[in-house]
């Protein structure tokens, strides 16, 4: 391959403790490694990738106003990540609840946006569009149906799903232009990331604003978003842009006990792949 660093990748994969899934793409290229792939992986947040695409679809749809008030049901003041559990008279858009769901991974934002979109029309929809490795078993932190095996349902997700997610956002056909620019536009304002201290990333905080073509020299674009549930998964996924003006994806799904080591990890992976990019 002349982008992506494969044997890099491969022999940080095999660093990892359990399970690895990793997607790296470089679109226009015609490049593609997966390792692992396909492997149903624990979503944890980054099941809030296909809502927020879901969410968009229904507000250029004319389903959802995406900027009209919504009072925040106080039921769904969850623990976990994010700041509105600890608000009280919670008033805002779908569009800062969607917002506040990706770049604060805030729970109590996405079960707002659960509740806009449904659980069973999520599903249906990650269908669609081909993730079949793509699930949502409900709103986080409620109580979530019982499978035939006794166990609780969970969020499911795949390194290879999410990688669809990130190339058909950069080529502009993830649902349509408009909500693949908007899905850019909120994730390249994200605070929180695991790849982002290997690469030069400037962020871009106004989500209502477009993103320019390319970074200026010496930055690059990423719009991601992660996942953690501590010592069970640590995840991220990324869309890449560079000055020089390669576009690339990179997605990688673990299920480990340490979490500190598949974070340096999937740290040194972003390394190698941006060390790549930036060379070629």
């Amino acid at each position: 391959m002349r982008y992506i660093p494969e044997q890099a990748l491969r022999a940080l994969h095999a660093e990892v403790e359990g399970s690895c899934g990793l997607y790296v793409s470089v679109p226009e290229a015609g490049e593609v490694l997966g390792i692992d792939a396909d492997l149903p992986i624990n979503a944890a947040s980054t099941i809030k990738v296909p809502l927020l695409a879901l969410l968009l679809k229904d507000g250029e749809e004319g389903r959802l106003d995406l900027n009209a008030p919504v009072p925040m049901d106080l039921c769904n003041r969850v623990p976990g990540s994010g700041v509105l559990k600890s608000l009280s008279n919670v008033t805002m858009s779908l569009w800062d609840y969607a917002v506040l769901m990706t770049i604060i991974s805030d729970n109590s934002a996405t079960d707002m946006v659960i509740d806009a979109v449904g659980v069973e029309r999520a599903n249906k929809f990650f269908a669609e569009q081909g993730w079949n490795n793509t699930h949502v078993a409900g709103k986080l932190y409620f109580p979530k149906p019982i499978l035939p095996d006794g166990t609780e349902d969970i969020a499911l997700v795949s390194a290879a799903d999410l990688g669809n997610m990130m190339e058909r956002m950069l080529a502009g056909t993830l649902v349509s232009g408009a909500v693949s620019r908007s899905m850019m536009q909120i994730m390249a304002a994200q605070q929180l990331g695991r790849f982002s201290p290997a690469m030069p990333v400037k962020r871009y905080p106004d989500t209502r604003k477009p993103l320019p073509e390319l970074p200026p020299e010496g930055s690059v674009i990423m719009c991601n978003k992660t996942g953690s549930l501590f010592n069970k998964v640590a995840h991220d996924t990324a869309a890449i842009i560079l000055p020089n003006g390669i576009k690339a994806t990179l997605t990688v799904l673990t299920a480990t006990s340490n979490n500190a080591k598949a974070e340096d990890i999937m740290n040194r992976m972003a390394k190698a792949l941006y060390d790549a990019l930036a060379q070629a």
